[in-house]
């Protein structure tokens, strides 16, 4: 690299420490910023550098003073004790130490002058996924004062076009992130999540999306399924579709398929089934959304009348002019509106409404002439009020079933317990609340989860009924599941094949697979422990809702179209 120290001095650079560092991953000559104010010599003088120019060798500055040279301002290198010299030497060291992980330091105004074509690269990348990462449009970065940001961090540097952000940088930024995600999928076992929706663009799209155990979520494909009917027929082959992708391209095994709960959605799920049980390459086990199913509980419970009448007393507050005004000024917090595709937000309007009505009350009375009539009746009214906390009670249990469930970590044997505790915080309800749970809970509830419960050393099945009980041990008895592996599950509940020390509170920190790990290795019949940890590899994998794919498209379906 070559430094012009006469075009330095024309543009009235002060150079205070020239050192030249080069990485070699990057192959790149880094250069760093050194402010003058912070690193002015505190020696009494500083020698003037002459025009010249310098050529620097990888890993040195030829040229320039090194450690075992004099140093401006200094008397002498001696090391002995002397007042002057040891002073110099010891304020010399602190700054070496400060520039020690340096390079190339120049100064002008604080900035750069040069960078290397492979860090420009790696600059170009960066912003890119900066880009892509939070839905910017590719415009911007031909915005003059975007430039004049780069132009002040990285004089010389010269940012893409936004054809080539749309082009080739996104090709390998898209080709770097498949590579990141095929690193982390190989060899795992994972959950898919299969979901539909509509883009910015309204074209319907059907995304799936892998789940490892821990929560993390990869989104694995996209379908554009403009002009084809959404036949169980047609998703189960979007489906099978995916299943396949995940194993050839990535190099992990789906073992199970969680989707919303919509009739032909149902269907489908019944024909993965079939597929497993035909022996047809896809051996999953197939089940509904807790989360979606507890959204449509709140739905199933709600009292009638109540939320029109809040949701219009908002929207009146929120939108008209002078009534927003006053409210304001009374010191309201904003009011919350309900809406369709974000769950539990029923919850937080009935909430802002109960929490505010004294408020709303006061405007009124203070501008009884410009307020609605109907508006204010439904503010005054007693019988609202008290409904609307009497739904509340309902929601509030729901609401947290629902949060609990829709974490990304949750998997089928911990919602089985989310559903239990619900039961408990929703009785003495009506009947037609509890006849609504118990519907919605059936739904989303099935063998599987049942078993992955009993088979969860930190639950054991411990709050099933009979009946639940039932339905795990005909399901692990059935074909293609080995009957003789009753035996081992059972041990489990009564806790006597298994050695004592697994089941000290200690191990419940243990995530369910390791715990099996250890306990299978207590199995003599190694056919047995490999079909027993087969299943639990299934079951223990499987994520309990399709929550983690409706964030990816929360922030995907906004950039989502057929040209990306």
């Amino acid at each position: 690299m070559k430094v012009h120290y006469d075009d330095c001095l024309a543009s009235n650079v002060s150079i205070l420490s020239v050192s030249c560092d080069v990485n070699n991953d990057e192959n790149e000559e880094n250069i760093t910023v050194v402010d003058s104010q912070e690193l002015t010599m505190e020696a009494n003088s500083v020698t003037s550098l002459s025009s010249q120019s310098y050529n620097t060798p990888s890993g040195t500055a030829a040229g320039l003073p090194s450690q075992d040279d004099p140093i401006p301002g200094c008397s002498s290198w001696s090391t002995t004790s002397g007042g002057s010299d040891q002073g110099c030497l010891s304020q010399t060291n602190r700054k070496r130490k400060l520039l020690s992980h340096t390079s190339l330091a120049v100064v002008k105004d604080s900035t750069v002058i040069c960078t290397s074509d492979a860090y420009a690269a790696k600059i170009d990348n960066q912003l890119a996924c900066y880009f892509f990462a939070t839905n910017t449009p590719f415009q911007h970065i031909e915005h003059p004062e975007f430039k004049k940001v780069c132009e002040i961090m990285r004089p010389r540097y010269t940012p893409p076009s936004r054809k080539q952000l749309a082009g080739p940088i996104l090709d390998e930024v898209y080709s770097s992130e498949i590579v990141k995600c095929r690193n982390l999928l190989q060899g795992q076992i994972v959950s898919l999540c299969l979901d539909g929706w509509s883009n910015v663009h309204n074209e319907p799209v059907v995304c799936s999306a892998a789940v490892l155990p821990g929560g993390d979520t990869y989104l694995v494909d996209t379908y554009d399924t403009s002009g084809s009917p959404h036949t169980a027929d047609y998703l189960a082959t979007l489906a099978r579709s995916s299943i396949r992708k995940c194993k050839a391209e990535y190099g992990a095994t789906v073992k199970s398929v969680v989707t919303d709960n919509a009739a032909n959605v149902k269907k489908m799920r019944e024909l993965l089934k079939t597929d497993a049980e035909e022996n047809q390459g896809i051996d999953v086990i197939a089940y509904g959304c807790s989360a979606h199913l507890l959204n449509l509980l709140s739905a199933d419970v709600e009292v009638s009348g109540i939320k029109e009448r809040i949701v219009a007393v908002a929207k009146y507050f929120r939108n008209k002019q002078l009534p927003a005004a006053w409210y304001k000024d009374a010191g309201g917090s904003m009011l919350v509106l309900p809406q369709e595709v974000r769950w539990n937000t029923l919850k937080d309007t009935l909430a802002s409404f109960l929490k505010t009505r004294g408020i709303l009350v006061q405007v009124y009375q203070d501008h009884k002439d410009d307020i609605d009539k109907n508006i204010f009746q439904t503010v005054n009214d007693v019988n609202i009020a008290v409904n609307a906390s009497d739904y509340m009670q309902r929601m509030n249990p729901i609401a947290i079933a629902l949060d609990k469930a829709q974490r990304s970590d949750t998997m089928i044997a911990d919602v089985v317990e989310v559903w239990h505790e619900l039961e408990e915080s929703l009785s003495g309800q009506p009947d037609n609340v509890m006849r609504s749970l118990k519907l919605r809970g059936d739904q989303a509830l099935g063998p599987a989860h049942y078993l992955a419960n009993i088979m969860n050393h930190r639950y054991q099945g411990k709050n099933l009924d009979d009946a639940q009980k039932d339905a795990a041990y005909t399901y692990i008895s059935a074909t293609p599941l080995n009957p003789d592996l009753v035996p081992y599950v059972v041990g489990l509940q009564c806790e006597d094949i298994f050695p004592k020390y697994l089941f000290s509170e200690v191990f419940h920190k243990v995530s369910p697979m390791s715990w099996w790990r250890m306990a299978a290795q207590s199995i003599s019949n190694l056919t047995a422990r490999e079909e027993l940890l087969d299943i639990c590899s299934c079951l223990f994998s499987a994520v309990a809702s399709t929550a983690g794919l409706e964030r990816i498209f929360s922030s995907f379906g906004l950039v989502h179209s057929k040209l990306r």
